[in-house]
């Protein structure tokens, strides 16, 4: 689901004023990671840290987001819009094969394959986050500081931890509602 015209219009103004410079230069970082990475694509005035490695698979970034710098991805990711991800963020999981006899891990490739893990629209995953492969993070959902995330997480829950667990949810049903007919306006008529 993607944002409201009138939150894109806030946001457009708010990245207006960007110094030049700094413009030209991610300008140059994104077109770099396109050319790198070929199935790398991101949506309207993405922030990036760098380094960023990205190994196998796609990277899809929506409108809007911010990705922190020294961020780790080696399986397919799909990032919603206004998605905010702090640094020393992983996605891991499922890169080497352990069950091949006479096949050392270190160079067994793994069963599965196309796994991908979704980050939908309005999330905060705080710094130090880790993502098994494969899971789901729900719209507005927030991910505590150097949590580890192995099952998906519910929409608007705000979990951490090792394993991450829910600590509560940011809003009742009737606010959920208010909300997202705010940012979401155009789309819900």
């Amino acid at each position: 689901m993607k944002v409201s015209n009138k939150i894109k219009i806030e946001l457009d103004k708010k990245f207006k004023n960007e110094n030049l410079v700094k413009r030209i230069l991610r300008t140059s970082l994104l077109l770099f990671y396109r050319v790198v990475f070929k199935k790398f694509t991101y949506g309207h005035e993405l922030r990036l840290g760098i380094p960023l490695w990205l190994s196998k698979g796609s990277v899809k970034l929506g409108d809007y987001c911010y990705i922190g710098p020294r961020a780790n991805v080696v399986s397919e990711l799909v990032v919603g819009d206004m998605v905010l991800i702090s640094s020393d963020f992983r996605v891991i999981g499922n890169d080497h094969g352990f069950n091949s006899i006479g096949e050392p891990m270190r160079i067994s490739e793994s069963d599965s394959k196309n796994i991908i893990t979704y980050i939908e629209n309005d999330v905060w995953v705080g710094e130090g986050v880790t993502l098994k492969q494969g899971v789901r993070i729900g719209r507005g959902a927030i991910v505590g500081v150097k949590s580890f995330v192995n099952k998906d997480v519910p929409p608007y829950a705000i979990v951490a931890g090792i394993p991450a667990k829910i600590i509560r949810y940011r809003f009742t049903a009737e606010e959920i509602k208010a909300h997202e007919d705010i940012i979401y306006s155009d789309l819900l008529k």
